[in-house]
């Protein structure tokens, strides 16, 4: 494990608090190390945000001007699946 040599002062409202020790002590882990855990996913597996979901859906219409992009459920799916993959 690496050394831990930087300190961090986190302010959260009594409600996130309560549900992030239930949730360490579900865990059965420390606080810190649930949060740490959390900052290393988000490092590790950063979101895509909304716009850059546009503008990916648009380059896609824009590459084949009047075809049709399929089943829009399909095409949902597709840019879901990378914010859900991150959640599970």
């Amino acid at each position: 494990m690496a050394v831990l040599e930087r300190r961090l002062q986190v302010l959260f409202s009594e409600a996130q608090y309560q549900a992030l020790a239930a949730y360490a002590h579900k865990l059965r882990k420390p606080i810190g190390a649930v949060v740490r855990e959390s900052v290393q996913d988000t490092l590790r597996h950063p979101r895509r945000d909304s716009r850059a979901a546009l503008e990916s859906l648009f380059a896609s219409w824009d590459a084949a001007p009047g075809e049709s992009m399929g089943d829009w459920d399909d095409v949902k799916a597709s840019f879901e699946r990378p914010f859900l993959d991150g959640i599970s």
